[in-house]
C-alpha cells in the first residue's frame, strides 16, 4: 500500500470466501453475546420511552431517531419472543452486532489480514462501553455501524478514484462506492446529531475537497460533475426518515405531554406546535446548548479523565498498539490517516465537551473508542510485520505461521478480558425496572397521579402504553433538579389522590409523605393534602 490508495482487490477468490464466512461467524458470536447478556425486560428513562414508542410508534426525546424508531416498531410486532421491551433490546443487539461486523472487514481492509480484522472486532465487541451499551435499548451502536459502513464504502471509493476510468461513473445506483458512502453518512446524520460533528469533517476533508479539486482540470470536470451530484442526490436520499415526523406532526397534532391516558394521547416529544417545532427537535433541541460548553481552557484538567476511559476500554496493550497503528495508517496513506484521525479527534472533542449536567456524556466518546479499535488491529498487523521482518534466515519458512501465531496471541488479550468481565456485563437477570413498575402501578388508585422523574416515567409509561395497566393514573413527569418544585404541582390535581416516586424534600416540607410499603425500598410516597 502506497500513496494515498488502498488495494483491496482480493488476491485470492478463495481468500474472499474465507473471509465472508469468518465475518458471517463474527456476526453470529457477536450477536449471541449480546443477546444472551441483554436486558429482559422493560429498562428506564431513555431506554424505556425507545422500548414503548416502537410500540405506539410515536416520537422520542430530541433527535427523534426516526430510522430507529420505525426498524423497532417493525420488530416490535414480527419477532415471536419475549416482550415488547425485549424485543426492542434484541434489535439493538442486531445493530451492535452488525456494527462488529463491519469493524471486522474495516481492521481486514486495511490489513489484507483476517486475524487484525478479528482483533478489531473484539477490541470493540469487550469494550466496556460498547458491551454495556448493545444490552439495553440505545441509539448508539447503530451510529458505530454507520461510521464504520461509510468508512469501507470510503475506501473502496479512493480504489475506483484511482484505478477505474472516469472515475467509475459505470457504475449504476449503489453499485457505485460514492454513491453508497454518501447514502449511508446520510442515513448517519438522520439517525445521530453527532454523526455531523465526528465523521462531517473527515468525509468533508477526504471526499468532498479531492472531488472538488478535479473541477481545475477540465478533462475532469465533467466526471467530476457527475459525482457530485450522484453523492447530492444519494445524500439527499438518506434524510427521507425525517420524513416520519412530519408525517407524525400531521396525523396527531395537537400534543398532550401530561395527558396520562391512552385515550388521544401520542407521544411525540417536546409537543411541537409548529413545523418550526419539528425542525428544532430534528436538529437536538435543547441539547444543542449542551455541547462544547467546557471550552478550550478545561481540556487539560479533562484530558487524564478520558486518558482513563480510553484505558478502560482497551488497556495499555491496546492503547500501545492503537498508537503505533495510528501512526502506520499516516506513514502508509494520507487519507486513511486523515479519516480516522479526524473522526477519533471528533469524538473526542464532542464527548470531553458535553456539559457535566449530562449524565451519559461518557457515550459520546463511543466514536473516538470505534476509531482506537481500528487502530488496534492495525496496530497489531503492524507489530507482526516489523518482528517477522527481523526473523533470522533460517526461520523465513516459517514467517507466516510465526505472524498468525503472534496475531492470534494478540487477540486472546481482548476475548480473555470480555470472559472475566461477562458477569458485569450480563443484564440477563435485570428484572428490577419491571418489578418496581409493576409494584407502583398495582398499589396507586386507578385514578392517582404520580410525581416521578424522567427515568421513572418511562418505565411506568410502558407499562401503561404497551401493556394497558392503569391507563387512568395520571404521570406528571417533571425534574426537581431543573428547578420544578414537586410541592407546586400538587394543588393542579387535587382532590385526587398523589404519589412520588422516590423521597422529595420540598415536598415533604409542604406535605405529609408516607412510603408505601408494600413498594420495594420506600420507592413510593403517598402525599397527604
Amino acid at each position: 500500500m502506497t500513496g494515498s490508495t488502498i488495494n483491496m482487490a482480493p488476491a485470492r477468490q478463495g481468500l474472499l470466501s474465507r473471509a465472508a464466512r469468518m465475518s458471517l461467524g463474527v456476526f453470529v458470536s457477536a450477536l449471541l453475546l449480546y443477546v444472551f447478556t441483554g436486558a429482559p425486560s422493560v429498562l428506564s428513562g431513555d431506554q424505556a420511552e425507545h422500548q414503548f414508542t416502537a410500540w405506539i410508534v410515536g416520537v422520542p426525546h430530541a433527535t427523534g431517531y426516526p430510522l430507529f424508531t420505525m426498524l423497532n416498531a417493525l420488530a416490535a410486532r414480527i419477532l415471536p419472543f419475549g416482550d415488547v421491551a425485549r424485543r426492542v433490546t434484541v434489535m439493538t443487539a442486531v445493530y451492535s452486532a452488525l456494527a462488529i461486523t463491519a469493524a471486522f472487514w474495516v481492521g481486514r481492509a486495511l490489513t489484507r489480514s483476517t486475524l487484525a480484522g478479528l482483533i478489531t472486532a473484539a477490541t470493540l465487541a469487550v469494550a466496556p462501553e460498547f458491551w454495556r451499551l448493545a444490552t439495553i435499548a440505545e441509539v448508539y451502536t447503530l451510529q458505530v455501524f454507520f461510521i464504520l459502513a461509510t468508512f469501507l464504502a470510503v475506501l473502496r471509493w479512493w480504489e475506483v478514484e484511482a484505478h477505474e476510468p472516469h472515475l467509475g461513473r459505470a457504475r449504476r445506483g449503489l453499485r457505485h462506492p460514492l454513491a453508497l458512502a454518501c447514502l449511508l453518512a446520510g442515513l448517519g446524520a438522520t439517525h445521530h446529531g453527532s454523526f455531523t460533528p465526528v465523521a462531517g469533517p473527515a468525509l468533508i476533508s477526504t471526499v468532498a475537497l479531492p472531488l472538488l479539486w478535479r473541477l481545475r482540470d477540465p478533462e475532469q470536470r465533467g466526471d467530476a460533475v457527475r459525482m457530485l451530484g450522484r453523492c447530492v442526490g444519494w445524500f439527499a436520499l438518506g434524510f427521507t426518515p425525517w420524513l416520519y415526523l412530519a408525517a407524525q406532526y400531521i396525523l396527531f397534532r395537537p400534543f398532550d405531554y401530561y395527558h396520562g391516558t391512552w385515550e388521544g394521547y401520542h407521544l411525540y416529544w417536546g409537543n411541537p406546535q409548529g413545523w418550526g417545532d419539528v425542525l428544532n427537535l430534528a436538529l437536538g433541541a435543547g441539547f444543542r446548548l449542551k455541547v462544547f460548553t467546557h471550552g478550550w481552557g478545561r481540556l487539560p484538567q479533562l484530558l487524564p479523565v478520558y486518558l482513563g476511559e480510553l484505558r478502560e476500554q482497551v488497556w495499555w496493550v491496546g492503547m500501545a498498539l492503537g498508537a503505533l497503528g495510528a501512526v502506520g495508517l499516516w506513514r502508509r496513506s494520507w487519507r486513511m490517516g486523515l479519516w480516522t484521525t479526524l473522526v477519533w479527534l471528533g469524538g473526542s472533542f464532542f464527548g470531553l465537551n458535553v456539559a457535566a449536567d449530562v449524565p451519559k456524556a461518557h457515550v459520546y466518546y463511543l466514536p473516538a473508542w470505534v476509531i482506537w479499535a481500528v487502530w488496534t488491529g492495525v496496530g497489531s498487523w503492524m507489530l507482526a510485520q516489523w518482528l517477522l521482518a527481523r526473523l533470522p534466515a533460517t526461520m523465513s519458512g516459517r514467517s507466516m505461521l510465526i505472524g498468525s501465531g503472534l496475531l492470534a496471541m494478540i487477540l486472546l488479550l481482548p476475548l480473555a478480558r470480555g470472559v472475566r468481565r461477562f458477569e458485569q456485563f450480563d443484564r440477563s437477570h435485570d428484572w428490577g425496572y419491571r418489578r418496581n413498575g409493576e409494584a407502583m402501578l398495582s398499589v396507586v388508585e386507578p385514578d392517582a397521579v404520580v410525581l416521578c422523574r424522567w427515568e421513572d416515567c418511562m418505565t411506568l409509561r410502558y407499562l401503561q402504553f404497551v401493556e394497558g395497566r392503569k391507563l387512568g393514573v395520571q404521570l406528571d413527569q417533571t425534574e426537581p433538579e431543573a428547578g420544578v418544585n414537586w410541592a407546586e404541582r400538587v394543588p393542579i390535581y387535587a382532590p385526587l389522590p398523589v404519589y412520588a416516586v422516590r423521597y422529595n424534600a420540598q415536598l415533604a416540607e409542604r406535605y405529609p409523605v408516607e412510603p408505601i410499603e408494600r413498594v420495594p425500598a420506600e420507592l413510593l410516597w403517598r402525599v397527604r393534602q
